[in-house]
Parts: C-alpha cells; structure tokens; sequence
C-alpha cells in the first residue's frame, strides 16, 4: 500500500482527530468512546471540513495558491461554497503559524 501520510506535527495530529471526532459524534458510532467525545468541538460541519483539508494541503507541502487548482476538479455539490471558505481561512491560519 503507496498511500502517503501527511507530515504533521503532534500538535497538527490532535487538530486532525479532533475534527474528525467532532464529525463522527452524528452517527453515534462513537458514542461510548471516551477519548473520542472529550476531543469533539462541536463546529459546523464546513468549518471541520475546511480545517481538515487545510491540514491536508499543509502536511503534503501544497500552498494555498494550490487551493483553487484543486477546487477547480470539484463541482459546488462536492465542496460547498461554505466548506471553500472555510478551507481557505484554516489555510490562511496555518500558514501563519508555518
């Protein structure tokens, strides 16, 4: 299996489970998971997306000038405006703390 890791941080890491905790809470999957629950955030669901695919964009070496090159490959129904927005200011904020 070829499939690449992000290079983050420890403290990347824990934004990344944390965003994706907060977007498993609905299904209640894992509901009885402790460890999960204490991590969630209970942001809305673009502002999650969009911090996750900033991380992404920041842990495979892409700048945000990249953003639109690769939004271009997605209609509004794959990534709302919202979860656009969203992803361009968690980019603006990591790159801030680059």
């Amino acid at each position: 299996n070829n499939l690449r890791i992000p290079n983050w941080s420890p403290a990347q890491v824990h934004a990344a489970a944390a965003a994706t905790a907060t977007l498993l809470q609905p299904d209640g999957l894992y509901a009885d998971d402790a460890w999960l629950r204490q991590l969630a955030t209970g942001e809305d669901i673009d502002s999650l997306r969009g911090r996750l695919n900033a991380l992404a964009f920041v842990g495979f070496g892409l700048l945000e000038e990249d953003l639109d090159v690769l939004l271009d490959d997605f209609t509004l129904r794959g990534v709302s405006e919202s979860e656009r927005e969203a992803t361009s200011r968690a980019l603006a904020e990591l790159g801030s703390d680059r």
